[in-house]
């Protein structure tokens, strides 16, 4: 089996794409049975870890910064 991860939930077995609302979308190994062949699988969501976003916060509203618009009503 091959090491590659995927973008669908598929069936190792049979091919079968599950939809996204039914995938599982937890890092922790589930085992799955199949709606199509019914055989049982392992699956698991595999993320990276990409950074934090850190903001400040708005004094006045209480806003994170890129969604406070305190400022342009000062501006004006």
């Amino acid at each position: 089996m091959s090491n590659d991860l995927l973008d669908e939930q598929v069936c190792p077995y049979c091919g079968y794409e599950v939809g996204d609302h039914l995938s599982n979308w937890s890092d922790e190994t589930e085992h799955v049975e199949c709606g199509r062949c019914r055989k049982t699988y392992a699956v698991a969501a595999e993320y990276q870890f990409l950074g934090f976003k850190v903001e400040k916060m708005c004094i006045e509203c209480g806003e994170v910064e890129s969604e406070c618009f305190c400022e342009e009503g000062d501006e004006q």
